[in-house]
């Protein structure tokens, strides 16, 4: 494999606390082969009622340690480890007020729903959703069959989500209807995965578990093969690995043509020609997010030289800004601002084993200027989120 992404593998995605140990060893993947869809459905999404059966939270799961955020206000949420239960803890810190403060050491913030209005969480086997400022949790699904849940809003009412076993067998899919509480097993028995959803058109990417091939499921349930002049690069544990690109009414994906000895960033449609966005070369790209305002995409770009963090623009594919990352350890993951204007960073530049402070925490740059400032002076395990709260 193109060692281009191996490292973002190895760097587990917070979908799968659960699987830490576990997953941030996996070091390989291999390339997959994909199709294209005739027309992209835009629909209400597929439900099988009649396979679906009620949910009933169970009890072991009904006390959860929450604390609402105040708001108005933006929170950058991200994740530490505490060594005091070992376990990791969910904190939120303002950018405007650097103040922290504790939000849940028992859950796993998911995201907002696609209209801010409610705030989803995992833990263990469960979902619980809540209000935006995180009160008023409330179970819709619990199961002691899994270990491991990795959801993804697809409307208002409908969460979809992968239910693993363990990370090393392909999942049980389901869609959960969070006012009626009933759920519905999608496509038993066929070693697929959830690996994008997309709510602005009510789609979602499913994927083979075994071969790594695409189809783009639609309304009635129905699928079609995705883009397959590509060789896509998929990521079961990254649902941001293929983006959707509303506005332009296109996909970023990573991929390689045919003869390509290297995975590309490319723009794709059904009705235009795929545009090359971004070329890294033999270097690595250890993680990418197109911005709120779909203008722009990051990404922190592994060279010989350093780390460096692009801002390419998705409308004429031109660099707009590149910053070194200064620190040593810790290949700078960030998360971008609601306004798209600025990301903020998880950095280290700590030397292991050496007596004296940390010199770690979370950094905001303004994209156009890359002007910096600290806000946050501690050990960070991952930046989760950055979130308006009305």
């Amino acid at each position: 494999m193109n060692n281009t992404y191996t490292s973002a593998f190895k760097k587990a995605t917070y979908i799968f606390f659960l699987f830490l140990s576990a997953c941030t060893s996996s070091e390989s993947f291999t390339p997959l082969q994909t199709r294209i869809p005739a027309t992209l459905p835009t629909a209400t999404v597929f439900i099988p009622d009649a396979t679906g059966t009620p949910v009933l939270p169970g009890n072991s799961q009904s006390a959860i340690s929450q604390t609402p955020l105040p708001h108005p206000e933006e929170y950058i949420i991200y994740s530490k480890y505490a060594s005091s239960n070992d376990q990791e803890e969910i904190w939120a810190i303002s950018p405007n007020k650097p103040n922290p403060f504790l939000v849940a050491s028992d859950m796993i913030p998911r995201g907002w729903s696609p209209s801010n209005r409610l705030w989803l969480f995992t833990t263990n086997g469960s979902v619980y959703i809540a209000n935006a400022d995180g009160s008023n949790h409330q179970a819709v699904y619990n199961s002691d069959e899994y270990t491991g849940i990795d959801p993804f809003w697809l409307t208002e009412n409908i969460i979809l989500f992968n239910a693993y076993r363990d990370i090393f067998s392909p999942p049980d899919m389901y869609s959960l209807n969070i006012d009626t509480r009933t759920i519905t097993q999608l496509f038993p028995g066929e070693n697929k995965f959830i690996q994008s959803a997309f709510p602005s058109d009510r789609t979602w990417l499913r994927g083979d578990w075994m071969t790594g091939n695409l189809e783009i499921v639609n309304s009635n349930g129905e699928t079609e093969e995705f883009f397959n002049e590509f060789e896509i690069l998929i990521d079961y544990f990254k649902p941001y690995q293929i983006q959707r690109i509303n506005a332009q009414n296109k996909y970023l994906i990573v991929a390689k043509e045919q003869g390509d000895s290297v995975y590309k960033f490319w723009l794709v449609s059904e009705s235009e020609a795929p545009t090359m966005l971004f070329d890294p070369g033999y270097d690595g790209v250890n993680f990418f997010m197109v911005s709120p305002n779909e203008q722009y995409l990051a990404l922190t770009h592994l060279t010989s030289e350093g780390t460096l963090i692009k801002i390419l623009s998705l409308e004429d594919q031109q660099l707009v800004y590149q910053w070194t990352c200064p620190y040593e350890i810790g290949a700078c993951n960030f998360i971008w601002s609601p306004d798209s204007q600025s990301i903020a960073l998880s950095y280290s530049g700590t030397n292991l084993g050496t007596a004296g402070g940390t010199n770690s925490g979370i950094q905001v740059m303004d994209i156009t200027t890359g002007e910096t400032r600290i806000i946050l002076n501690e050990d960070v395990t991952q930046i989760l989120d950055w979130h308006y709260l009305e």
